[in-house]
């Protein structure tokens, strides 16, 4: 029988995951979003992160979820890729939540935006 209609059921994990948070990054590293790993990236960090995007196709969004715990944290990306930053910047006040959405538009072609967790 033809599959006539998409359900969550037959949708690949990376679409409903959060993926598991590492232990805190206190080198300055570079990070992979792998846009097949899972829908929600999150991970704290008191160094400088590069990301650096892989897995992707056109239309694919990830969400990158960086909780800045002070230190010397600073956010770049991989020279390998074009991405523009449509709006918002990189909190790097400790306890800042900052909220990251990816998209791929082309090939190794990304728009960003970037907010930070709403105060109470």
């Amino acid at each position: 029988m033809a599959l006539t209609k998409v359900t969550s059921d037959v949708l690949a994990d990376e679409f409903f995951t959060r993926a598991a948070a590492p232990a805190q990054i206190t080198a300055d590293t570079t990070k992979e979003v792998d846009f097949t790993a899972a829908a929600v990236i999150p991970f704290s960090t008191s160094a400088a992160i590069t990301l650096n995007f892989t897995n992707h196709k056109p239309g694919m969004v990830k969400n990158v979820i960086i909780t800045d715990v002070g230190g010397t944290s600073s956010l770049a990306y991989d020279t390998s890729d074009t991405v523009k930053v449509l709006n918002g910047e990189y909190s790097s006040t400790s306890g800042a939540v900052n909220f990251i959405q990816v998209v791929c538009v082309n090939t190794n072609t990304f728009y960003v935006t970037i907010s930070q967790e709403p105060s109470a």
